[in-house]
């Protein structure tokens, strides 16, 4: 019987079919070639072919596994692939320094690097621009960042770190040399976390977008052990406006730093001593899946409280602004007294120290007080307690932090009011620069919508709150609890 050369065609033959035993047949029945060269040919190519792509799976596998433990550097997606540190001494370094006492990252935007040097620039300073929310300032970096003994990599990159939504800057100028660090450059026993900031002088961001994403990263890298030494580096300056000099307060909660070894206070990166070098430093910062009610109780434990200590108190803790003022809280504190909480309070955090604004919540059980970021300090409360956020949306000032402190175990209540007047002397104060509204301008700004998120005279309103209202929704509290 002749081989048949081309298989294809008589499987595809209408007149060809398999029989029982898997032979192929004519429709005469007569018995064909079980196996033809050209078939046997081309089993072989894809049997080969399927070895290859297991055997590539296999690698790739193998790749994830040992990846953590290797010092891989890749920059965003508008640079190469980058891989340049030189793998043998990393992994020979990697005895005394690396596996021990620090585990690089390198994941969504958050980028690693080693011998990481801070060194003046070289000719004139590198001129910046930052977007403010009335103007835009110019400043100068007067030195720059470089990292040595990059293996494959050498001159200025672009790169694009991940960062909090509300950061200025993200992108990080950095420069790529082969060479070695010069021996006359100093050593810095910390690890560097190069991020870029929003607001650290608003406790609602300083939190968000700062401190819970610092946790992660140095619980990740293994640097919250007690005898670590960490360095936080800004990547734009905070002293560029007078508009925005209490956002930009880096000393207002500097008191949390040591909570997660931070040994200096923050500072732009471009401040540090010249010829100051990190032997690893950390670019960019995320929550990298982290449960944050471990973050809450971390800093409990290293301020020394327990919310046991305070179990006994019965507290609805009232919270008053310099801004946006409870007009009637005193008439809200004794109605919260007669509804059984006998140690309740009224206050200003502005007035406590961390460690006093972080006791005070948690013992509490209730905390009540206008939308505004002293509000975040809900978060230190016991889990299942609540927050009553009063506003006024019918006046361009609605509620917000539901979806930032229900994650804490916190149970979000809302309390609306329409009984609102414009502090007309602090929106000047902090919109205008101390210029005066004119009349005219008043009436047609309070009929109408407000020209941005900041110019918003709404935002700077004093309100009175309906006790009854205010009794009802401690009550309503009362009965779920």
């Amino acid at each position: 019987m002749e081989p048949i050369y081309e298989c294809t065609r008589c499987a595809r033959n209408s007149g060809c079919r398999h029989n029982a035993h898997g032979v192929i047949t004519h429709r005469n029945d007569k018995m064909l070639s079980r196996t033809t060269p050209l078939c046997s040919k081309r089993n072989l190519i894809v049997s080969l072919v399927a070895c290859f792509v297991i055997l590539a799976f296999c690698v790739f596998q193998l790749y994830q596994i040992v990846r953590p433990s290797l010092p891989v550097t890749h920059i965003s997606a508008d640079i190469d692939a980058l891989d340049d540190y030189p793998w043998k001494r990393a992994r020979q370094s990697s005895q005394n320094h690396f596996v021990e006492d620090f585990r690089p990252i390198n994941q969504r935007g958050i980028y690693t690097f080693w011998n990481v040097c801070i060194e003046a620039v070289n000719g004139a300073p590198l001129v910046k621009k930052r977007q403010l929310p009335d103007e835009v300032v110019e400043y100068e970096e007067t030195e720059r960042i470089v990292v040595y003994d990059s293996f494959f990599r050498s001159g200025q990159n672009s790169v694009l770190t991940a960062s909090s939504v509300n950061a200025f800057e993200v992108r990080w100028d950095i420069f790529f040399t082969n060479d070695e660090v010069p021996s006359t450059y100093d050593w810095s026993p910390d690890t560097a976390f190069f991020i870029s900031q929003s607001c650290p002088g608003n406790f609602h961001h300083f939190w968000n977008d700062e401190f819970v994403m610092l946790y992660s990263l140095m619980n990740i890298s293994n640097r919250l052990r007690p005898e670590a030494r960490n360095h936080v580096l800004y990547r734009s300056p905070t002293d560029l406006s007078p508009s925005e000099v209490d956002c930009d307060d880096i000393h207002k909660y500097q008191d949390f730093l040591p909570y997660i070894n931070v040994v200096h206070p923050h500072e732009v990166f471009y401040k540090m001593p010249s010829k100051t070098c990190f032997r690893n430093g950390v670019f960019g910062m995320a929550n990298l899946n982290y449960d944050s009610k471990l973050v809450v109780q971390h800093v409990l434990s290293k301020a020394g409280i327990s919310p046991s200590e305070c179990a006994h108190l019965k507290r609805v803790l009232i919270v008053q602004r310099r801004q946006r003022r409870l007009m009637n809280a005193n008439e809200l504190l004794q109605a919260a007294i007669d509804e059984g909480f006998p140690d309740s309070v009224v206050i200003d955090f502005a007035e406590y120290s961390v460690e006093e604004q972080i006791r005070l919540s948690a013992c509490s059980t209730i905390m009540a007080g206008i939308q505004g970021a002293g509000l975040q300090w809900a978060i230190f409360m016991p889990v299942g307690s609540t927050l009553i956020e009063i506003a006024w949306p019918q006046k361009h000032w609605g509620f917000y932090f539901n979806s930032f402190v229900t994650g804490y175990g916190i149970d979000h209540q809302t309390l609306a009011t329409d009984r609102v007047h414009v502090n007309w002397r602090v929106y000047q104060e902090r919109v205008r620069r101390g210029q005066v509204v004119p009349e005219e301008e008043r009436l047609d700004m309070l009929h109408s919508s407000p020209k941005s998120i900041i110019d918003n005279v709404w935002k700077w309103a004093d309100a009175l709150v309906d006790v009854g209202s205010f009794v009802d929704t401690i009550r309503a509290v009362k009965t779920r609890s």
